[in-house]
């Protein structure tokens, strides 16, 4: 074997793994923030109501 032989793999394994660790950093997700809850409350079927606009009279 030759000498430095694990401190040359070691080496090529940091190299690799921070090539890696850039790369996932480069293609991180969007955080999606969460929507806010509907002014509509669902009906017993699960299905959001239709509000109509209220008449004046």
């Amino acid at each position: 074997m030759a000498d430095n032989y694990l401190e040359n793999h070691y080496e090529e394994y940091l190299k690799r793994k921070a090539a890696w660790e850039k790369k996932k950093k480069a293609f991180k997700r969007p955080v999606v923030k969460p929507q806010a809850p509907s002014h509509q409350t669902p009906d017993e079927h699960g299905q959001e109501a239709v509000r109509l606009p209220e008449h004046e009279a």
